[in-house]
């Protein structure tokens, strides 16, 4: 297969930008430029079927554009943009969005949506709302709060939405005694929970590649991955940050995966921008290196990004048992839980959200070409 186009290498400026908005944000995670220089590499699998196109104001404003000719949502050719930055300078955003409209509609494109960097497998939305101070969790969008407002003026609305969920400790009671007749009934069904370590997890890679498919493919323009693709993506880096103690996967009496919960120790404080010279770099997270670094080792705040269930047996009460299974083995340690960055129309969401102390909203924007 002929591989799609890329430029290379990125126009000057591309991170200097970054490193200008963010200049006084604690909160901001840095951009990690070698992973970001390799992703734009033609070496890269996604241009086995994809094109990108980077456009760079300098010191103004910045976007990649990106386009695969197999993909549609609601029937129509759609082109995404990512890595968005500005200072927001009108001029030059009107000037660098008409650029990236003009090459997705040349490729074919007929809704353009964003920001999302490559594919839903990679960084995407705006964070459009948050409790003041809100610390950056690992993989959640950071942006300047002007960012939506910027959108909207050069014509996007806001197409999907989706939110964070924050617990407290005395929110475990009450989902425990609410839930834990549903994961009662699912153990006496033949149905095992175990915890999913970094081990087993690398071990069952071939048989998560398929199961991770079946479980999103109907998430919004979600774009299998090959398995070099997958095992990039989720492999030993990705199986690094599970906390392996409070990260739990369920089996079917069959043996099946029927799905898997992945926990994290809120890892912000080490990653952000206001770290300073002790920073880590994301790529090296490691459970056993870096949660000895955090308050209350790792268990003072902790992120369950992906509860995923085998369509199968999304009747079963899997979800509602494993996350019941990890309240209890993280309750006397955490003092926050987020359930991190759940489509609004998603019902996963109606899990516990009358309990909660707090919501984060992201938004996906689209713009008709």
């Amino acid at each position: 297969m002929k591989k799609g186009s890329v430029d290379q290498p990125l126009p000057t400026g591309f991170f200097d930008l970054a490193e200008q908005v963010y200049a006084d944000d604690p909160q901001w995670i840095p951009e990690d430029q070698e992973k970001i220089r390799k992703a734009f590499h033609a070496d890269n699998p996604w241009f086995l079927q994809g094109e990108a196109k980077v456009f760079c104001i300098e010191d103004k404003a910045r976007a990649a554009v990106f386009f695969r000719p197999d993909l549609t949502i609601d029937a129509q050719s759609a082109a995404f943009f990512g890595y968005w930055e500005t200072v927001g300078d009108e001029p030059s955003d009107s000037e660098l969005m008409r650029e990236v409209e003009a090459w997705a509609r040349n490729q074919g494109a007929q809704t353009l949506f964003g920001p999302i960097n490559f594919s839903t497998y990679g960084n995407y939305r705006l964070r459009v709302g948050a409790e003041s101070h809100a610390d950056t969790f690992v993989g959640e969008p950071h942006n300047p709060p002007e960012y939506p407002e910027i959108l909207t003026r050069l014509g996007f609305e806001e197409h999907q939405h989706y939110c964070s969920l924050i617990w407290e400790p005395k929110a475990a009671a009450p989902l425990i005694k609410y839930k834990g007749p549903v994961r009662e009934r699912l153990l006496a069904d033949g149905f095992h929970i175990e915890p999913l370590t970094r081990d087993y997890w690398m071990a069952n890679l071939p048989e998560l590649h398929v199961l991770v498919d079946v479980i999103f493919q109907a998430n919004f323009a979600y774009t299998p991955l090959t398995y070099e693709a997958f095992e990039e993506a989720c492999g030993g880096a990705f199986a690094n940050k599970l906390c392996p103690q409070r990260s739990f996967f369920a089996r079917a009496p069959n043996g099946d995966i029927a799905g898997f919960l992945l926990l994290y120790p809120h890892y912000g404080p080490l990653v952000v921008k206001g770290a300073g010279e002790n920073r880590v770099n994301e790529a090296d997270l490691d459970y056993r290196q870096h949660t000895p670094l955090l308050d209350n080792n790792g268990l003072d705040a902790a992120v369950f990004k992906t509860v995923g269930v085998n369509p199968a047996y999304r009747r079963c009460g899997v979800m509602d048992s494993l996350i019941v299974t990890m309240i209890e083995h993280t309750m006397q340690q955490c003092q926050r839980w987020f359930g991190a960055m759940i489509r609004a129309d998603n019902p996963s969401r109606r899990f516990g959200e009358h309990e909660t102390s707090g919501k984060r909203w992201y938004a996906l924007y689209r713009k008709k070409l």
